[in-house]
């Protein structure tokens, strides 16, 4: 029986490269039933899966920490967007973009005070969920904290009007707030 295993085993590696290239080869000509098949697996050995899933992020957890926070220094908008998505569990997703286009469209101002958004930013609902307003990027703006955190899950239309007394009269500014340019 030694030899038989052993036999295989020098088999397999002597052809690795043609049966990877094989294996590559088939699942590209049968997607549906290798999607099938995985799916079969997956619902079949559930608890073993996540098992190794746990077993593998407890083994790698610090290493997992320290590529997670370089990601998320490294791609602050787009870790944004991802964690307002998964946050979320709304009808709709915002596209990877959006910040910067927000960005860019809003000139890089918060869209009720004007304070440059280069002191910080919130991904803002313009019309807040809690009042039923969806996760698209056609209901997002970029506001200063201080803003967003006033706004809070107001309607819009109340917010203006709650803030518009305040800029007509010209009310000392927050010192962090810059003019409109």
């Amino acid at each position: 029986m030694k030899d038989r295993s052993a036999y295989h085993a020098a088999y397999r590696a002597a052809r690795r490269e043609k049966a990877v290239a094989y294996a590559r080869k088939w699942r590209s000509e049968n997607k549906c039933k290798e999607r099938a098949m995985t799916a079969k697996y997956r619902a079949d050995n559930k608890a073993a899966i996540k098992q190794r899933q746990r077993e593998s992020y407890a083994k790698n957890r610090e290493a997992r920490k320290v590529l997670s926070a370089a990601y998320k220094k490294a791609n602050r908008a787009a870790y944004r967007v991802y964690h307002l998505n998964r946050k979320r569990r709304l009808a709709g997703k915002l596209s990877p973009g959006i910040v910067n286009e927000l960005m860019d469209r809003q000139r890089g101002r918060c869209v009720y005070c004007c304070v440059s958004l280069s002191i910080g930013y919130h991904v803002d609902h313009v019309m807040p969920a809690a009042l039923g307003g969806t996760n698209t990027d056609d209901n997002v703006q970029l506001l200063c904290p201080p803003c967003n955190m006033s706004k809070h899950d107001k309607h819009p239309d109340v917010f203006w009007a709650l803030i518009s007394p305040a800029l007509l009269r010209k009310i000392e500014p927050d010192p962090r707030h810059l003019a409109c340019a």
